[in-house]
This record gives structure tokens, C-alpha cells and sequence, in this order.
């Protein structure tokens, strides 16, 4: 439900946190942002003699972080480990040469498709068994112009049966067991964009139904704002795919380089605005030298950060220094605190630290 607010301040105290000033203002949809933002902590308050839900964020400063700081965009796959997955997902990705099976048991074309990727497969026997499938079933299959991991999933599908990795290989198994296997990624966000609304274009276009706010499984919050910016988002196999394919795009619509002169290197150029002058000054002073010093790679000494009015401009040709720079000056600047009130018209008096 939407509610507009004058802007005002509150004070928290006791367990949720020591003592902090949060403010208020704007207009917003409390059920909507809590569900993503997990730095929004309900607690009771007094609201002229009625109870209501107030919504605290008590959060750091976001903090820089090294996951996306590479020529491409990179997610980090918490659970199952991305270290041992590593492997498996590299021979998934390779091009796979002109491969036909024609009436082939099922159990062959798996063998044939694990030798030739250089990849672990297993068979979810039981899974298998219960749903009737005999892997002996012979097929057909052309894999030709695919890499492994679409040739794989276009076979799977075409007899409701598909793939998720589990420990360091591809296990097969059905469609169901496979849709209900969840994994957990975060997606880094670029900082400065609004994570919240970067969840809601997820949750309407990559597979709208399968949310947990429907009636679905995936899930999708805010990663601690102090670990860094973005999404952890917990989903079966086939929606992270979607998922990264989207976030790969949008990302790399930032950062599209058009090579117009061979003697000039394209350069990115990006715009923040500093309200503080102090502040405005030192970054101008000392994030070049910041960058290029925290950067594994992508270190920029032809980099250029200049003042234009309230407005820090930074300017390089290195995608790595351009993100580098957007978190550290996020950290610096700090981000707007909230609170969230779900009610009609009363304002908030006070605001104590009641049943959680």
C-alpha cells in the first residue's frame, strides 16, 4: 500500500541498535521494499495510542568489493561452491563440434556428451526410476553449433528431464526435481543504482510465477549493504541463467566501447553528485590514487576525476577503475537511510524496541 510522508527524523534505541538517527520521507510501499531489503527490521511503535509496524534500516556505509571489479560482468556463486563447480561449468561453455545421435539410448548420448565436454555426468537414478524413464530409451539429437550446456538442455527438455550441478559434476535428473533444486548467487549491482528496483524488473520478467511473493520458491533480497552492492537470489539452475543473462546485458549497455579513432582508447565517463564540498574536494584529490592502488588489475594512470559545480566527473578507459571508483565514492558519500511506516495518517511520537 502506498503512503506519503512528511520527512521528519526518529530515534531508535535499545536492541536494535544503540542509538541512531534514521529519517523518513517520500512516498513508498512497505511490504514491497521489506521484501527484498533485509536491512529493514520491523519494530513496534507508538502512533497516538495504536500500534503500528514501523520498518527500520540500520545499515553501513556500502563498502568496495573486489567481485565485480573485472573487464565483464561477474557474479559469485555462494551455495553450491563456486570453486568446485568451476570446472564443470567451463566445459559446459565450450563449443561443441557437429555431434548426431540418431536413435541412440539415452545412457550412450550422456556418455558420448560427458567424454566429448570433458565433464563428470551422473543420473539421478531414483529420480528417474520414480518418474518412470528408462535410461535405455533411444533418441535423437543433433548438438551441432550449441555449446554443451544448450545442446544438454535442449535434449533434456525434449523428454522432461534436465540438469543442475551438484559438488564438482552434472547431475541429471527430472524436470520437477531439477526446478525445485535451489542455488544461491549474489549479483553485484553497480553502485549507485537502486537495488530494490533491479529486483522488481527480475521478479516480472524472469520467470514472474516462480517467486516466493506468488506462491513460488526463489527468493530474492539485498545483500547486506556493509558486504556490498547488490542481490543474493536463491533459484533453480534455469532461472539464474535468465537472471545473468539480464544483469550481463544491462551491465554491458554501460559499458559498450565504440573504437572510432585506432590512435584513441574509448573512455568512459561517469557523473556523481557530492553535495558535501570537503568531501567533493578530497575524492577529487585522492581517488585516483585510491583506484589504481586497491585494483588487482584494470589500474588506470591516464584516468582523469575533475569537478564540474556540486559534480565529481570521472573519466577512464578501464571498466575495472570506472566500478572501483562508483563503490568507493558510494562508500565515501553514504547512502540515504529510511523508515518505512506502515500507517494511514498518524505520525510517528516515538519508536521503541518491542516484539521483533
Amino acid at each position: 500500500m502506498d503512503r506519503t510522508y512528511s520527512s521528519g527524523w526518529i530515534m531508535v534505541t535499545g536492541a536494535i541498535c544503540a542509538t541512531a538517527a534514521l529519517r523518513f520521507t517520500g512516498t513508498t510501499d512497505a511490504a514491497d521494499r521489506s521484501r527484498h531489503d533485509t536491512r529493514l527490521i520491523p519494530v513496534a511503535a507508538e502512533v497516538e495510542a495504536e500500534t503500528e509496524t514501523v520498518y527500520a534500516v540500520v545499515s553501513s556505509h556500502p563498502q568496495p568489493m573486489l567481485a565485480n571489479v573485472s573487464d565483464d560482468y561477474q557474479v559469485v556463486r555462494l551455495w553450491p561452491r563456486s570453486d568446485a563447480l568451476a570446472a564443470a561449468r567451463e566445459a559446459l561453455d565450450q563449443q561443441c563440434e557437429a555431434t548426431e545421435f540418431a536413435e541412440t539410448p539415452f545412457r550412450d548420448v550422456v556418455a558420448a556428451v560427458a567424454d566429448k565436454a570433458g565433464v563428470r555426468i551422473s543420473l539421478d537414478h531414483k529420480a528417474l526410476e520414480n518418474a518412470g524413464f528408462d535410461i535405455s530409451t533411444p533418441i535423437n539429437a543433433d548438438l551441432g553449433g550449441l555449446s554443451f550446456r544448450a545442446g544438454l538442455r535442449n535434449v533434456l527438455a525434449d523428454i522432461d528431464l534436465a540438469y543442475v550441478l551438484r559438488n564438482d559434476h552434472v547431475v541429471i535428473t527430472t524436470a520437477d526435481t531439477a526446478s525445485s533444486t535451489m542455488d544461491t548467487v549474489f549479483y553485484p549491482v553497480l553502485a549507485g543504482v537502486n537495488v530494490d528496483e533491479v529486483a522488481v524488473l527480475l521478479e516480472e520478467t524472469v520467470f514472474p510465477e516462480s517467486w516466493s511473493h506468488v506462491g513460488g520458491a526463489g527468493t530474492i533480497i539485498a545483500a547486506p549493504v556493509g558486504l556490498g552492492h547488490g542481490l543474493v537470489v536463491s533459484h533453480n539452475s534455469d532461472a539464474h541463467e535468465e537472471i545473468e543473462a539480464v544483469l550481463r546485458n544491462l551491465d554491458g549497455a554501460l559499458w559498450v566501447q565504440e573504437q572510432t579513432d585506432e590512435d584513441k582508447k574509448p573512455v568512459f565517463v561517469r557523473v556523481y553528485a557530492v553535495d558535501d564540498d570537503d568531501t567533493r574536494t578530497v575524492l577529487q584529490e585522492r581517488l585516483l590514487t585510491l583506484c589504481n592502488d586497491s585494483l588487482p588489475h584494470g589500474a588506470d594512470a591516464e584516468a582523469r576525476i575533475e569537478l564540474i559545480g556540486k559534480s565529481l566527473v570521472v573519466r577512464s578507459h578501464s571498466r575495472p577503475f570506472q566500478v572501483m571508483a562508483a563503490q568507493i565514492i558510494a562508500a565515501v558519500v553514504g547512502e540515504e537511510l529510511e523508515l518505512e511506516i506502515e500507517s494511514d495518517e498518524a505520525t510517528p511520537a516515538s519508536v521503541s524496541d518491542g516484539d521483533t
